[in-house]
């Protein structure tokens, strides 16, 4: 039986970043029930969503300034090295790789948002924060 990840437990409050987990995990979990073929389309979606939300995580981080995206970004371009090794093997159909990264991915993620994106929350709370206090009153007189 495949096991059944929930997003739920990586909100932090913060919209931009808790936007990006709840259609990840609704795929992670679609996918180890598919046929082959079906799971090859799918993950290489999933590959690019995927791309497409650490992107824009590291676009943050660069907005902000944060203090380690230099360690944030290695970690990112590492599991994305593995991910593409997977589906350039699950696009000629070989998809052992593509699986056991499927498989394995939840336990990086939650490590990954412990040690990494829980601080990336924390400073984007904070920048936000600052923000909404320096921004001025409008009065309507």
């Amino acid at each position: 039986m495949a096991q059944t990840h929930r997003a739920f437990e990586l909100e932090y409050g913060v919209g931009e970043t808790d936007q990006l987990h709840p259609a990840f995990f609704a795929e992670l979990n679609r996918l180890p029930s598919m046929p082959d073929t079906d799971f090859v389309i799918h993950f290489d979606r999933f590959v690019s969503t995927l791309e497409s939300d650490l992107r824009a995580e590291e676009q943050w981080m660069e907005d902000i300034n944060f203090a380690s995206v230099r360690e944030h970004r290695a970690l990112h371009a590492e599991a994305l090295g593995v991910l593409h090794k997977a589906q350039a093997r699950a696009m000629v159909g070989d998809v052992g790789l593509a699986r056991r990264v499927v498989e394995l991915l939840p336990e990086w993620l939650a490590d990954h948002v412990l040690t990494m994106d829980a601080p990336l929350a924390a400073a984007l709370k904070n920048t936000v924060g600052q923000k909404q206090q320096t921004a001025p009153i409008l009065n309507a007189a």
